[in-house]
């Protein structure tokens, strides 16, 4: 802190790292999700230090809410989540207009500067106005921090999301596949049982054009070898027969 009670660049530097220190359970959720274990790689990855890396914006505060308000696209599709994590290969955009936003306000905020000291006739000269490390006023602080933690849940709870997403739809689909297969394996098989039996019918239907009396006979006849020994024992009595005495067998299972 220098004289003037105001952070200096190195205590600019505690500050942030403070704040990353304190989000670190919940990039560390964001890591095991994205299939990553370093924490400071998936850092690395975010889509919000690579913008603050690119020097797009002056600091990470300003980087997480330059991508939060749509200015950066991935790909050439817009991304508006700060911790989306960018793979190698990912081509990483500003819209034209958009990189002009932290120039348009150093040219203002150096406009309005000069109007003051010019003002106060103070006989000072304002040549140029720098972003260096924005930051919220104290009274709004403890606001600020719950907004963040709210994007913070938010992105979470979509990065969670996603993994959940990218771990079900597979498993959905291999079920579907299998369920497929097995369909199209009792389907085929269903077909070759019936045109095996259109097969026997067709050739049984020549024998019996040829001799339709005996080929009726030896139907029956294997029909009833098939049948009778299911049965158990069975007794055949003739309709005029009489006297016959019932006898029951108790020693017989």
């Amino acid at each position: 802190v220098g004289d003037d009670g105001r952070l200096v660049e190195g205590g600019a530097r505690a500050r942030h790292d403070h704040r990353v220190d304190r989000f670190a359970p919940v990039v560390a959720r964001d890591a095991e999700h994205c299939g990553l274990v370093d924490v400071g790689v998936l850092l690395e990855r975010r889509l919000d230090a690579i913008v603050y890396r690119a020097k797009f914006v002056p600091t990470p505060f300003a980087a997480r809410q330059f991508v939060s308000h749509g200015h950066v696209s991935v790909n050439g599709r817009r991304v508006t989540i700060p911790s989306f994590v960018c793979t190698a290969g990912d081509v990483v955009s500003v819209k034209e207009k958009s990189r002009e936003i932290p120039m348009e306000i150093e040219a203002v905020a150096s406009a309005k500067l000069q109007e003051a000291t010019a003002a106060y006739t103070m006989g000072l000269s304002i040549e140029q106005v720098q972003l260096k490390d924005v930051n919220p006023p104290r009274p709004v602080q403890s606001s600020f921090n719950a907004v963040t933690q709210a994007q913070q849940d938010k992105e979470t709870a979509i990065n969670v999301a996603n993994g959940e997403s990218n771990k079900e739809i597979p498993r959905a689909r291999g079920e579907a596949d299998r369920m497929i297969s097995a369909a199209e394996g009792y389907a085929k098989k269903r077909v070759n049982e019936a045109e095996g039996d259109v097969a026997s019918f067709e050739a049984l239907l020549v024998e019996y054009t040829a001799a339709p009396e005996i080929t009726r006979r030896r139907l029956y006849l294997e029909t009833m070898s098939e049948i009778l020994p299911k049965l158990g024992k069975t007794i055949i009595l003739d309709e005029d027969a009489k006297g016959i005495l019932p006898l029951l067998n108790l020693n017989e299972k």
